[in-house]
């Protein structure tokens, strides 16, 4: 654990870890009483992520690629970065301006300065190689951290003050659509792209909830 030493203590490192991973042992989501639920199954594949590319940073060892992190927050960060485009463009206008709505869309900006450190710290330090010095890895991995925090604090929050708010204002087929577009991309040449993803992450039985709302 040497590599941490500087940022944070051993322990602190292993009850952050320990907190997350059974943050994201979350229990299979059974039934989506309105359509805007549909947050809860998408929310819970991206904590399942995040603690996929910290554990890929935490466990590196000197020698190996850093191609499968770089795939993987990728993926993960592409995801991220959909779904809170997604909810600036489609529901965020649709409901009434609020504290909780404007601090959510700030999360969002603070979510993209974190998506933008990390990228810095692959670009910049650790360029076109494809291994890690000490230094530069506790750079990525305290921004890895930061990032992972960022998100699940932004998740929280929206689950406990956006997603009441969506369901007092928004009717039936306005939740359809903003759930619709937040796991179908007709933008893309693989409208698809979000389900396959999703699909890596979550049961049959919720995988199936999700195709019942875009059916």
């Amino acid at each position: 654990m040497d590599h941490l030493q500087g940022c944070i203590t051993c322990s602190e490192v292993e009850v952050w870890r320990i907190r997350l991973r059974l943050r994201s042992a979350e229990k299979e989501i059974t039934q989506l009483d309105f359509p805007i639920d549909v947050m809860y199954p998408i929310h819970k594949a991206l904590r399942v992520q995040a603690v996929e590319a910290d554990k890929l940073v935490y466990d590196y060892k000197w020698g190996e690629s850093l191609q499968h992190f770089r795939s993987a927050f990728n993926e993960w960060v592409s995801v991220l970065a959909y779904h809170a485009l997604t909810e600036d463009v489609v529901m965020f206008p649709a409901l009434k301006s609020t504290a909780h709505v404007k601090d959510s869309e700030e999360s969002h900006r603070q979510l993209e300065s974190g998506i933008m450190e990390v990228q810095k710290c692959l670009d910049e330090e650790i360029g076109r190689t494809s291994l890690l010095i000490p230094r530069t890895r506790r750079h990525l991995y305290m921004n890895i951290v930061s990032l992972h925090i960022a998100q699940n604090d932004h998740l929280e929050e929206e689950e406990e003050f956006i997603l009441p708010i969506v369901r007092e204002e928004l009717s039936t087929s306005q939740q359809l659509e903003i759930a619709r577009n937040l796991l179908v991309d007709n933008e893309s040449d693989d409208p698809r792209w979000i389900m396959n993803w999703l699909s890596e992450y979550l049961s049959l039985g919720e995988m199936k909830l999700l195709d019942d709302i875009i059916a």
